[in-house]
């Protein structure tokens, strides 16, 4: 199949319903959401050998567990043993939880020069307010025993954080600078996603976006959610011509996940397979279904968590080029 052989990243959901035994409770969790209705499943080596066979130019996966990499630590370590055997890069993903045990038994036996990079969840620096967001006690400086131990391997570490009601009035330049200086390569920035969290956790409403970006300018590359009629010119000329979009466009990266009945794949945004999970389907069906005629973000309202009116909702994933 020629759509198999263009896949050269994909991100890896190894199983279904993890959230039922996640060793957090995140009140906007997509991942766990996935996995909603579906039974608890853990997937197995013969579907990650089977996944690869089929991918034969794969050159990088991110490696998200069931659905933290924290909840089935053995079988992650082992699924990146299978595709480094294969010359295959693996970018690690965590809540965090779990500290320098879950960070030492992940990286186990692993060729450390072909760890792309291992990311930790942290939205905040105020460990009150990081706790509320993961639904358990937690501190920011449980990782860093973490961070030391993939420094002294020449391991890269990131870290992720999301924006939501609770922490959007934080110095982003200090939280950077912050992990900057205890050696981190990627502070990456996002907004959260009210369609995942049920209700649970608050979006950040629009003049509160509009004011973080005009405040940090160039400086952190935020996604820019919302543009003017001029903004929304140069992303026509910069994404939606060059067929950048996501969830109407196949650049060779997509979302697998290993569950009960199969291997299901999906186009590469989970936001949008979140409020709409028929656009997971079996990969046996040798097709990957996309939305058509897509400029603005077909599930803007139900992410944000409002309509907006007075601005051109874009894909979310669409930043600034011109920033850090």
């Amino acid at each position: 199949m020629r759509l198999l052989e263009d896949v050269h990243d994909i991100t890896l959901i190894t199983g279904s319903n993890g959230r039922k035994g996640c060793t957090a409770n995140c009140l906007g969790c997509y991942l766990g959401k996935y996995g909603d209705g579906k039974p608890f499943y853990q997937g197995t080596m013969d579907q990650v050998h089977e996944l690869v066979s089929m991918l034969p130019n794969l050159k990088r996966v991110a490696l998200f567990g069931n659905p933290d990499i924290s909840v089935d630590t053995v079988f992650c370590n082992q699924v990146a043993k299978a595709l480094q055997e294969r010359n295959i890069l693996v970018y690690l993903f965590t809540s965090g939880v779990g500290g320098i045990k879950v960070t030492e038994q992940i990286l186990n036996g692993l060729n450390k020069t072909n760890v792309g990079r291992m990311y930790f969840s942290i939205d905040t620096l105020d460990d009150d307010k990081l706790s509320e967001i993961k639904g358990i006690q937690i501190s920011h400086k449980d990782i860093f025993p973490s961070i030391e131990y993939c420094n002294r391997f020449g391991i890269q570490t990131g870290i992720i954080a999301t924006i939501w009601s609770i922490n959007m009035d934080e110095d982003l330049i200090a939280f950077t600078d912050y992990w900057k200086s205890l050696g981190v390569a990627k502070v990456k920035i996002h907004y959260g996603s009210l369609e995942a969290a049920d209700g649970k956790i608050a979006h950040v409403p629009m003049d509160k976006v509009l004011e973080i970006r005009k405040k940090y300018g160039h400086l952190i590359r935020l996604p820019y959610i919302f543009t003017s009629d001029d903004e929304y010119k140069i992303y026509l000329s910069r994404v939606v011509a060059n067929k950048e979009i996501r969830c109407s466009d196949f650049n060779g990266e997509v979302f697998f996940y290993l569950e009960k009945d199969g291997i299901k794949w999906s186009f590469n945004c989970s936001i949008a397979t979140t409020v709409y999970p028929e656009y997971i389907t079996d990969i046996k069906e040798q097709k990957l279904p996309f939305f058509s005629n897509v400029t603005l973000c077909p599930v803007a309202e139900r992410a944000l968590g409002y309509e907006c009116s007075t601005m051109h909702t874009v894909c979310r994933y669409y930043k600034d080029p011109k920033s850090n």
